[in-house]
This record gives C-alpha cells, sequence and structure tokens, in this order.
C-alpha cells in the first residue's frame, strides 16, 4: 500500500522556526521538510544543518527551501 509523504512547510527560519523544524527532524514526524524566510540566506543555512543532521537519522527527509512568494502552499487534512 503506497501513502502519501506527509509535508510540513514552517514559514519563518528565526529562532522559533528553527527550533519547529529541529523537533519534526528529531521525532521523524514528516518525510518533506520546506523553510520559507524573508532571508533567503537564514532559512538555506538552517536547511543545511538539518540536512547534515538529518544524515545520521534513521529513515530519509527531504529538506528544502522556498521564497515566500513562490512557497506552494496548500492545506489538507
Amino acid at each position: 500500500m503506497h501513502t502519501k509523504a506527509r509535508k510540513v512547510m514552517i514559514i519563518g527560519a528565526g529562532n522559533v522556526g528553527a527550533s519547529a523544524a529541529y523537533a519534526l527532524l528529531n521525532q521523524s514526524i514528516c518525510e518533506e521538510l520546506i523553510l520559507v524566510d524573508l532571508n533567503q540566506q537564514r532559512a538555506e543555512a538552517h536547511a543545511q544543518d538539518l540536512s547534515d543532521a538529518a544524515a545520521y537519522l534513521p529513515g530519509m527527509m527531504t529538506i528544502s527551501t522556498a521564497r515566500p512568494a513562490t512557497a506552494p502552499m496548500s492545506i489538507s487534512r
């Protein structure tokens, strides 16, 4: 049986957003994590740190960034 990948988008990669991203990573809550921030360099730096940490965890998580204007947003239940 094929299940849909769980995706999470965090808007704001400051202290709170980065902490939430690390918590999601450590608990293996999702398969894809997208960081969105007006400061693209900060979002990319956190994404790189998360990717480095994910290498030591079981399972696989895709971590990426998006610009606020182009972020693929949709809400589903």
